[in-house]
């Protein structure tokens, strides 16, 4: 049987970490996932396991000869098989994810420690040459981020911080560049998760804020979703809005998941950019502003017809994804 990657099990537990109160998982959410990291929550504390469901859907669930059935308190409904792993109820414990995070990626500094229900003190990393506090920040919001930051870099006498988020914010733009230029950090756990490391939980921590970037890293694609550029094998490349929007959405997902972007997704990424004349069949329309961003980049690079093609991969009836891996890719 094959299971979902570690990154998969430990998206979900973030996800659940960062509603108020905490979510649980249950025994499905981990029977159907990687079995080693499941294990591994549960032997770290991370996970601890509660007392099981007694109803579902408003339904008693009893246990009758070895099966779970739900079961209406009159008898009148009919009873209800239910998978007995989902009946199975797991607490995160938030002070032991930060402890595995912590040991993960070697912060220093003092130890892990619970500043409130929202925020936990990692520690310190090395970022971009410079020891920083790292902080765990969970339900940021709009309305709460600058609040937080001032509060935080009080605590630590002013020092620029790195704020760790278990799920992106939905933060403004405007929000955005005041928290860069303070030179805080302010990184959502599920994008800086190393794919592929044996460390789930390795952190590729950014050196700098990312509206400090000016479209320049070591990764060979850096996209610049504020300033509008890219910047591809160590030279700027210029793109039309819609071949633009079609790199970020491409680039996101690679960054991230590596997955395929759905023929929707990327068409909603362009649709209302055609220009008279242009109203193709979306495909069509995708397709051909997937083959200018293939010449844009291999142009850029000196990138022979074969290493163009290979850029963005195309499945039949899926949708593309950038062929390059995750650690390749900058999104700002």
């Amino acid at each position: 049987m094959g299971f979902a990657s570690p990154a998969d099990l430990i998206r979900l537990l973030l996800r659940q970490s960062d509603l108020h109160p905490v979510g649980a998982l249950d025994g499905g959410d981990l029977a159907d996932r990687n079995p080693s990291l499941a294990a591994r929550l549960i032997e770290s504390g991370i996970l601890v396991e509660t007392a099981a469901l007694e109803e579902v859907e408003g339904l008693r669930v009893q246990r009758l000869d070895g099966r779970a059935v739900a079961l209406s308190p009159d008898g009148q409904d009919l009873a209800k098989d239910v998978d007995p792993e989902k009946l199975r109820q797991f607490e995160i414990n938030l002070l032991a994810l930060c402890r595995v995070i912590r040991q993960a990626n070697g912060f220093s500094g003092t130890p892990v420690e619970k500043l409130s229900h929202r925020l936990f003190h990692l520690g310190e990393v090395n970022s971009g040459g410079r020891r920083r506090p790292i902080f765990l920040v969970r339900l940021l919001r709009e309305g709460n981020v600058l609040d937080t930051v001032l509060a935080l870099r009080g605590r630590v006498g002013g020092k620029n911080i790195v704020l760790l988020t278990p799920t992106v914010p939905a933060l403004s733009l405007e929000t955005s560049r005041r928290i860069a230029d303070e030179g805080v950090i302010l990184a959502a756990l599920p994008e800086v998760l190393k794919p592929g490391d044996r460390e789930p939980f390795a952190l590729s921590v950014p050196a700098v804020p990312p509206g400090r970037y000016h479209g320049r890293s070591d990764a060979r694609l850096v996209v610049d979703t504020t300033g509008g550029t890219v910047h591809f094998d160590g030279v700027d490349v210029s793109f039309a809005f819609r071949e633009f929007n079609l790199l970020v959405a491409l680039a996101h997902e690679a960054a991230g998941a590596g997955g395929f972007v759905v023929y929707d997704t990327l068409y909603g990424a362009i649709q209302g950019m055609a220009g008279p004349g242009e109203a193709m069949v979306y495909e069509e329309q995708i397709a051909k502003s997937i083959s200018t961003l293939r010449k844009a980049l291999g142009e850029a690079a000196g990138l022979s017809d074969a290493e163009r093609k290979a850029l963005v991969e195309n499945k039949r009836k899926v949708g593309y994804r950038l062929g390059m891996d995750s650690s390749d890719i900058t999104v700002i």
